[in-house]
């Protein structure tokens, strides 16, 4: 059985992701809180919860400060932001912020859930809407860790930036999944982070081809 808590102020949006989660699978239990005070007080005393989704804005807590705490607090459970507001700086910064992933209350029920299920599987989830072309200015950077990649690495890493899941690039590149895992772990340390989110806001950033 896996644990989600979600945390926002609307109970017709917290009812109506359990709803549709519980379609989806049996296999979930749900926690609820309507504040960041209480979603802070249920991840003090609860040691078991698989994934998080929370509102972005928060009765008690401003813009990204959220995010910060609960990342404190519990980094090791998987993060994700559930939001009407879709900019791209809002997604660039819900992640380098802390979070895991950001879904849209917008998307439809199964992309939501297919979101919800690569989390679960310690995946990435960031709307396809992010992974489009810009007209942002690129970013000038005296040292990109994309140039220390080999071959192989970067072909996982751009895979791995226009959405696909490890089991997709594997399939995609005819490798295995623990050998995937291996060159995303590699990418990871070029980009000195742990978060693959970050790194591929950071690959977003450059406009790289």
């Amino acid at each position: 059985m896996r644990t989600v808590l979600i945390i926002d102020d609307h109970h017709l949006i917290r009812t109506g992701i359990k709803n549709l989660l519980n379609s989806f699978s049996q296999e979930l239990t749900f926690l609820e809180a309507s504040t960041l005070s209480q979603g802070m007080d249920i991840l003090a005393r609860e040691s078991k919860i698989d994934l998080l989704l929370m509102d972005l804005m928060l009765p008690d807590a401003d813009d990204f400060e959220g995010i910060k705490s609960i990342k404190k607090l519990r980094p090791e459970i998987a993060l994700a932001v559930v939001s009407a507001h879709e900019t791209r700086d809002i997604i660039r910064n819900v992640i380098e912020n802390g979070a895991d992933g950001f879904i849209p209350k917008t998307a439809d029920a199964e992309v939501f859930k297919s979101a919800v299920a690569l989390m679960l599987e310690g995946e990435v989830y960031l709307p396809r809407s992010y992974y489009q072309p810009s007209d942002e200015p690129e970013i000038e950077t005296a040292s990109n860790p994309i140039d220390n990649l080999t071959k192989r690495q970067l072909d996982v890493f751009k895979l791995m930036c226009i959405g696909y899941s490890n089991k997709e690039i594997g399939q995609q590149l005819e490798l295995s999944e623990s050998t995937i895992k291996t060159h995303i772990s590699a990418i990871l340390r070029h980009y000195r982070t742990n978060s693959r989110a970050k790194a591929i806001v950071q690959f977003q950033q450059l406009h790289l081809p």
